[in-house]
């Protein structure tokens, strides 16, 4: 409480500093050095705690961070992950899921948060039967490039709530890879998947997202804050069930430092 009182006090008297933490908020250490002493620090633990009050308003700090990403930024500093993280912990899980797609006719791979597009790259030369492969982004430099690097893959840069709410497809397959829909709010996570469910038919997903190590699935329902970004640990099984999902496996991988839980879910017949 004490932290949090005099995270609220520097705020207002340190008002320049307290927009440059808002403006890099996600990765503090990707930001100014402004984070790094200790009104920053207290500065950046008032906004975090107030987050679980107005968890939308924390949704918009991590939005404009991922909007304004250039390809030098995040991007480039983490383009090793495919082959040093990706592939060795999730290559079983592909190569199971690719039988799912097969068997529910998948025509359409749409990920969330496609980043600089190499996992979705690497999803296309393992998975045959679908005809299109699409990435969807916030950050508009990078889907330039992407565009450019990517041949075959399709890259759109839009808010990913926006683009399922304003498009329809039929057999699509949607799909997060280690943190995209941390950065929702639970309200929002929930618009999304009643959109998928009535803008998508016949479509599956699988979100492979952090939680927080000592989420119990089983008691937990309404999502908390975690971990060093504040973002969001959302019960996801629980809010596919909510949607009108049937939940087909579900599985945790340590990667690094995070606790992920993969969850692939189809839409089930009394939904549709």
């Amino acid at each position: 409480m004490i932290k949090y009182v005099a995270g609220a006090v520097l705020s207002n008297l340190f008002p320049i500093t307290r927009y440059q933490i808002e403006d890099g908020f996600t990765m503090p250490y990707f930001a100014s050095k402004s984070h790094s002493g200790i009104v920053g620090r207290l500065i950046r633990g008032y906004i975090g705690q107030r987050g679980e009050h107005n968890p939308m308003q924390l949704e918009t700090l991590h939005k404009r961070f991922w909007r304004e990403q250039r390809p030098q930024d995040w991007f480039d500093a983490t383009s090793e992950r495919l082959h040093r993280i990706y592939i060795p912990t999730f290559e079983a899980m592909v190569e199971e899921t690719h039988r799912d797609l097969l068997s529910n006719q998948i025509e359409t791979v749409v990920e969330l948060g496609a980043g600089n597009g190499d996992w979705l790259a690497y999803l296309k030369s393992k998975w045959i039967g679908p005809n299109k492969f699409l990435g969807i982004d916030l950050a508009n430099e990078q889907i330039e490039v992407n565009r450019q690097r990517h041949a075959g893959l399709e890259f759109q840069a839009s808010d990913l709530t926006e683009w399922i709410a304003d498009n329809k497809t039929h057999h699509s397959f949607f799909l997060t890879n280690c943190g995209v829909l941390e950065y929702l709010s639970e309200i929002t996570l929930q618009r999304l998947l009643h959109t998928i469910r009535s803008n998508h038919l016949d479509s599956m997903v699988l979100f492979v997202e952090p939680i927080a190590a000592d989420f119990d699935l089983d008691q937990e329902i309404h999502s908390r804050l975690h971990g060093s970004e504040f973002s969001f640990s959302h019960n996801y099984p629980h809010l596919l069930r909510q949607a009108g999902f049937e939940i087909l496996r579900t599985s945790k991988y340590q990667v690094e430092d995070f606790q992920m839980l993969s969850t692939l879910a189809k839409l089930s017949s009394i939904a549709k």
